[in-house]
């Protein structure tokens, strides 16, 4: 955790909104279909990881990656069990909103080492809005450097929760439903770099994958 990693930061900044760039050519346009899981993943998906994965086997080829959707060419990055250092992929978090045409969603990416995250980037690439962090180098939402927020007003305490619409949500959410301010905005990561921000005051996640998270 000691090394510097403020110049892979700034490297992965590039990617992303190269990529962004890619899914906001085709938003409004993609073909999108159902995975075995019956989630929803769009050509978009598909182009964003692609190009995700090729930046990174061209600049990290030693690195591991763990990626949402099916890897077209595994074997141009090192094995997840032997490699020292992987990257987490979440090419659109937040499909249905894209698939749909509604213009929120976040491109995810993060660099474990040791099991531990030790870069995170979080892209909006319709607002082009760039959350980002380093291992004891702080966070950053485009060039700003974030500063954590003071203690909430509990009059006004604003929470992201995760949809109901496949298992009913705990009796504790639907009392913060009736006694607070709450929003999902179909993206797990975006809640979390809002919570970094202080846009949220706190943030409820269940059933989270790595790439939900690890940026």
């Amino acid at each position: 955790m000691g090394a510097d990693y403020e110049p892979i930061r700034r490297e992965a900044m590039g990617w992303l909104r190269r990529a962004g760039a890619i899914a906001c050519e085709r938003f409004g346009a993609s073909t999108s279909w159902a995975k075995e899981d019956r989630s929803p993943v769009t050509d978009a998906d598909i182009a964003v990881q692609e190009a995700l994965l090729a930046d990174i086997a061209r600049v990290f080829p030693h690195d591991a990656v763990i990626a949402e959707e099916t890897q077209s060419a595994p074997q141009e990055h090192a094995a997840v069990g032997s490699a020292d250092r992987c990257w987490v992929i979440d090419p659109i978090d937040g499909t249905r909103n894209y698939e749909r045409s509604i213009p929120v969603f976040t491109i995810a990416l993060a660099l474990m080492e040791g099991g531990c995250p030790v870069v995170g980037l979080v892209y909006n690439p319709m607002t082009d809005r760039m959350y980002s962090g380093t291992a004891g180098r702080g966070a950053w939402l485009n060039d700003e450097p974030l500063v954590a927020a003071e203690s909430p007003d509990p009059d006004r305490i604003c929470i992201s929760i995760p949809t109901s619409a496949h298992e009913e949500l705990p009796a504790v959410v639907h009392r913060w439903i009736d006694s607070m301010v709450v929003r999902n905005l179909g993206s797990t990561a975006l809640h979390l770099a809002l919570l970094a921000t202080g846009s949220f005051d706190a943030v409820y996640c269940r059933k989270s994958k790595l790439w939900d998270i690890a940026a």
